[in-house]
């Protein structure tokens, strides 16, 4: 495709057109569930797109990605993050850059396609060299000569280890793990690893206050914590760190942001609806709630019940969908035949938005059965 400086006025409108015409089969198509002629649609919206320089380039390789997603395949899906992360750096999004060619790693590396994973480590250490942040753009080229050995990696990586800081941030999430919208605590540990003392080392915080400036000696580190809401678009206290170099030189570079891995915040609960008495028909209810900001598909429950329990099914044992903040339970009619406790052992399994499936082992539940109506529990 023609790079958009040898586009006329009249050829630009065209790709215009056939964006839109693109755009709009791919809904179509989408809609009537054909997934893999809506992603094929919306791939090429894109490639026309970002060779008008058109932004929505990134937009429509997620809705491909998302086409992807339903059909299962998981190199399809990290392409479709490979090419919005290209995009976002055509168009100087860096921060986006890194975030897509870290979900497009995911996929690759769930599908073993490791050169692929290699395009993207490259794509990632490209994009902190362009905001500066040298130390990180090294790591992620040394991630990709490890998969397969590149002499002009390798000669980026020289190149940029000669202006280097040596001056190491990193900023962790103590949990590997963090439920939607609850708190995450963050650690944010600034390093000199030169053989100089580093000074006015001044951190940009989240509101551009800026804190208090400290000084390093060699080896020294500094950590300094905060809590987080987690959530997809969350804001890290800390965004920029500056400091006065050994020959007095001021530099100043953006922080990675903590990489938070998210869980669906699910609730789950359980109960007996009605008592549960002998030969006496009552409803034992497994409701689940969605409290994440995204729906939950293909919810489903594994589950025994004992020989003295007759039970039918009322729902069966999968929802396809629960929407953000809404509740659905799974429901089934018990009549027991003896007295006694009955431990019940049950898991929920459950895919989010992007795909990715969760399974949570439920709290053990314990039915107890009453002798006769007028039995007092």
């Amino acid at each position: 495709m023609e790079n958009k400086s040898s586009l006329t006025e009249k050829e630009k409108k065209s790709v215009e057109k056939e964006v839109e015409r693109e755009s709009k089969k791919a809904e179509k198509y989408a809609k009537k569930g054909d997934y893999s002629n809506a992603a094929s649609a919306y791939q090429k919206a894109s490639r026309l797109a970002e060779s008008i320089r058109d932004k929505r380039a990134v937009d429509f390789c997620m809705d491909e990605a998302n086409c992807r997603l339903k059909l299962g395949n998981d190199f399809n899906v990290g392409w479709a993050y490979k090419c919005a992360a290209i995009y976002s750096m055509t168009f100087s999004d860096f921060s986006n850059a890194i975030n897509f060619a870290t979900k497009a790693i995911e996929y690759f590396s769930r599908s073993n396609f490791m050169y692929a994973v290699q395009w993207c480590y490259n794509i990632m250490g490209e994009a902190y060299e362009k905001t500066g942040n040298y130390d990180i753009a090294i790591k992620n080229y040394q991630k990709s000569i490890n998969i397969e050995y590149s002499e002009d990696i390798d000669q980026k990586i020289k190149n940029l280890s000669k202006s280097i800081t040596k001056l190491v941030v990193e900023q962790e999430c103590s949990k590997p793990a963090v439920k939607e919208g609850e708190k995450a605590d963050v650690v944010l540990k600034v390093t000199n690893s030169s053989k100089n003392e580093i000074s006015e080392i001044k951190i940009l915080g989240e509101k551009s206050n800026e804190m208090e400036s400290f000084s390093l000696k060699p080896g020294e580190t500094r950590n300094f914590s905060y809590k987080m809401a987690a959530h997809e678009n969350a804001v890290p206290l800390f965004r920029k760190i500056s400091w006065r170099d050994s020959k007095g030189v001021n530099r100043e570079m953006e922080i990675e942001p903590p990489r938070i891995c998210l869980v669906p915040n699910v609730k789950i609960n359980h109960y007996i609806k009605g008592r549960l008495e002998i030969g006496k028909q009552s409803y034992f209810v497994i409701s689940i709630t969605n409290n994440s900001k995204n729906p939950i598909e293909n919810v489903k429950l594994e589950i025994s019940f004992p020989p003295e329990l007759k039970v039918r099914p009322v729902t069966g044992y999968e929802i396809d969908r629960i929407e953000t903040r809404e509740e659905k339970s799974f429901v089934f009619r018990i009549l027991p035949d003896t007295v006694g406790k009955t431990l019940l052992k049950h898991k929920i399994s459950f895919r989010d938005v992007r795909g990715m499936r969760y399974r949570k082992n439920i709290k053990n539940f314990i039915l107890e059965e009453s002798l006769a109506s007028d039995d007092k529990r």
